[in-house]
């Protein structure tokens, strides 16, 4: 049974060398149905296998309307809209619905050889059934079936402005999948474009949080170089990177213990680029282990970003009170936009709001055509100060307004962060994942 489904007028399909395909023929592929309008469309994904969908331009709707609504019909399902004329204003549009991924030309085409590759891994043909022969295939440089949606990439090797390419193409030569079982803990990143955003603060204080409601919570410090969430939550102890990578039995009963468990790369920043690459392993390891995973990252966008925001059901994205900010933001959503990574969990957030603050929730929403931001309340000194002096945990039960604000913003992110409480949903993991990593909050 075919398993994605391609929405396309006649003409595109009619003629795959507009779409970048010329030696495809679209309609008579096993692996891929196809529809012609909105209503076939939404019909076709109510199929059981159906668990991807690829919109480039429908006859009778507009395209983001359509992958709007079968987001809505089919919320498990990887939905995909594929633009070879993107804009700012498309991409907020596509972020407000949920979709996957926005892909242009390029990244449709490696997507689509990627599908190649993975229904022949499955034993199926790649080419119609009346063909035979061998295919040569250029180079797919994207992840496994389920990765790949949120994070195909352009060049098999990488290139200046396309962080984590190279780790990519080791994960699908070993056909690693970034999303596993349902069972898996939720994995929520800290990210912004300029240092002194307050991503370190806004990190630990989310995991403390987090942990205060009865959830199990791992902090992992990926801020290769300088990150110090150890010495914000009072130099506690903190297992290594290298450490649970290559034993990840060392977490133990960590999920059972009363506070945050920490995981950082330690006080060798020259290590920086060998650790890197044992990211994803920490990550998968931990997400098994732990309800809430939360990643802080550097403030200098590299790998390491990639790795960590392919992994993320969702990712704070902090602008703090300097215009520059701003446009730094902005920049990384393009970056990730031209590096293949969906930018569909990323969360902006306005931080250390006052009532005399230069940039409120309302300007930045403005400033992203639009696009729904949130914001955090300036803590005032105290917090830099209890930090400084490790008294995170005293922080967090002062009624403070940094810690309010955190609170509320994260019971609208993490699906689940308002309910353990009382213990009432705790080990109900399992059915909280049951709609998929990019289920939304």
């Amino acid at each position: 049974m075919s398993e994605i489904l391609l929405c396309a007028c006649r003409e595109s399909l009619s003629n795959p060398a507009d779409l970048g395909l010329p030696e495809e023929e679209l309609l008579c592929i096993p692996w891929l149905s196809s529809a012609e309008s909105g209503e076939e469309a939404r019909s076709l994904m109510k199929r059981p296998g159906m668990h991807e969908a690829w919109v480039i331009d429908p006859s009778d709707i507009e395209p983001i309307n359509l992958a709007a609504s079968l987001k809505a019909d089919r919320p498990d399902a990887r939905i995909c809209l594929i633009s070879f004329s993107e804009s700012g204003s498309l991409r907020s549009r596509a972020h407000a619905a949920n979709i996957d991924a926005l892909y242009n030309r390029a990244l449709f085409v490696k997507r689509y050889m990627q599908a190649k590759c993975a229904a022949a891994s499955l034993g199926r043909s790649l080419l119609p059934a009346r063909v035979s022969g061998d295919v040569v295939v250029s180079d797919p440089s994207s992840d496994g079936t389920d990765a790949s949606v949120s994070s195909p990439t352009i060049e098999s090797r990488p290139h200046p402005v396309d962080p984590g390419v190279a780790c990519r193409n080791e994960r699908e030569a070993e056909g690693t999948p970034v999303r596993v079982s349902s069972s898996r803990g939720f994995v929520l990143s800290v990210a912004s474009g300029s240092g002194g955003a307050g991503k370190s603060t806004i990190a630990v204080l989310s995991a403390l949080q987090l942990r205060s409601q009865g959830l199990s919570v791992a902090l992992l410090d990926a801020d290769l170089q300088f990150g110090d969430a150890s010495g914000l939550m009072g130099a506690i102890e903190a297992l290594s990177i290298e450490e649970v990578a290559e034993h990840p039995e060392v977490l133990g009963g960590g999920c059972e213990s009363k506070s945050v468990t920490l995981v950082s790369a330690g006080n060798r920043p020259e290590r920086a680029e060998e650790i890197v690459g044992l990211l994803p392993a920490v990550i998968e390891a931990l997400a098994d282990c732990f309800d809430v995973v939360v990643v802080n990252t550097g403030s200098f966008w590299d790998e390491s970003h990639a790795v960590v925001l392919e992994r993320s059901e969702k990712a704070l994205l902090l602008i703090d009170q300097r215009f520059s900010s701003l446009r730094a933001a902005q920049r990384c959503l393009d970056l990730c936009a031209r590096c293949g990574i969906a930018t569909v969990p990323f969360v902006l957030v306005v931080n250390r709001v006052s009532r005399n603050s230069r940039i409120s929730a309302e300007d930045a929403s403005g400033f992203f055509d639009d696009a729904p931001v949130s914001s955090l309340r300036d803590g005032g000194w105290d917090v830099e100060e209890m930090l400084a002096a490790g008294l995170s945990d005293e922080l967090l039960s002062s009624r403070n307004e940094l810690c309010s604000s955190l609170a509320n913003l994260l019971d609208g992110v993490v699906p689940f962060a308002g309910k353990a409480a009382d213990g009432s949903d705790k080990g109900r993991r399992s059915s909280l994942f049951c709609w998929g990593s990019r289920r939304k909050a």
